[in-house]
């Protein structure tokens, strides 16, 4: 799996020399037909034969097309992913400018409440406080802590957070 693609690798080649182009056209040959003829019986399979016509048609409208890679001893298929946008390196500069003031505005609600108590405060009373997730208050904490603006009282269970 990928972000924008997902491959599947089938060991073996295609039965009986079926080329690529007779697949796509609907022609089958089955690898194991006893297989085949239990897993009918017990209506766990359905259509056989027209997988990867339905998944062309389910890319017809698409920009991108699956691709079928076969070699001699494998079957590979990918199937870009329909739903996938590709950030551009600007997004992402925008996101993770984004992304340091969100960092900065919660370092400066954890500190505005730890100034403000008239005593050192745990990790889930400064969470009940600012109304922050566990992981924004512990990584608000831990840039407060090495800039020197909290001091940090105990340890484990324990472990307060005091103001300097």
């Amino acid at each position: 799996m990928f972000g924008d693609r997902m491959e599947i690798i089938s060991p073996g080649g295609i039965p009986d020399g079926l080329t690529l182009a007779e697949i796509k056209d609907g022609l089958t040959a089955a690898r194991n037909p006893r297989l085949i003829h239990i897993l009918d019986k017990m209506k766990y399979i359905e259509n056989y034969g027209t997988g990867i016509q339905r998944i062309y048609r389910a890319y017809e409208s698409f920009h991108k097309d699956p691709q079928f890679i076969v070699r001699e001893n494998s079957f590979k298929v990918v199937l870009p992913n329909q739903n996938y946008v590709r950030i551009t390196e600007q997004e992402s500069i925008m996101r993770g400018e984004q992304n340091n003031r969100i960092t900065e505005l919660n370092k400066s609600k954890v500190l505005e409440v730890l100034k403000l108590s008239d005593r050192p405060l745990k990790r889930l009373e400064i969470q009940a406080k600012t109304g922050l997730t566990r992981d924004q208050v512990v990584a608000a904490l831990k840039s407060l802590r090495r800039e020197g603006s909290i001091s940090v009282l105990g340890a484990s269970v324990n472990t307060r957070y005091l103001a300097e």
